[in-house]
């Protein structure tokens, strides 16, 4: 909740599931779930995700607001998603599978997950 307080959202529930594809996601509720197996991995990587999930309660897409917010407070991620992904994982949707996205004209993601 720390990073809720920082990043001045409210989500309306927070879970930990047995998550298989991905490590986190949020619903259009403003509900976040994130992978269990998350307490396991490196404290940079959890707070990404974390951010990851919690931004998008402000911004839906991956689009250049997305991306410029979250590099205000995760500088890395980029380094932190790569690390991660490992082979045949989709890199940018903080999943473990690939999944195609489509991009709009404006060069924002459709959808979020």
């Amino acid at each position: 909740m720390s990073w809720a307080l920082r990043l001045r959202v409210n989500p309306a529930a927070l879970r930990f599931e047995d998550l298989k594809d991905r490590w986190g996601y949020c619903s259009p509720a403003g509900e976040v779930t994130l992978a269990l197996d998350l307490v396991g991995k490196d404290e940079r990587f959890q707070d990404y995700v974390i951010v990851h999930e919690l931004l998008h309660i402000r911004v839906r897409s991956h689009g250049k607001r997305f991306t410029a917010l979250l590099s205000a407070y995760i500088p890395d991620w980029r380094d932190l998603e790569a690390a991660m992904a490992g082979p045949g994982r989709n890199r940018c949707e903080v999943q473990r599978a690939a999944v195609g996205r489509k991009r709009s004209a404006a060069g924002d993601d459709e959808g979020v997950r």
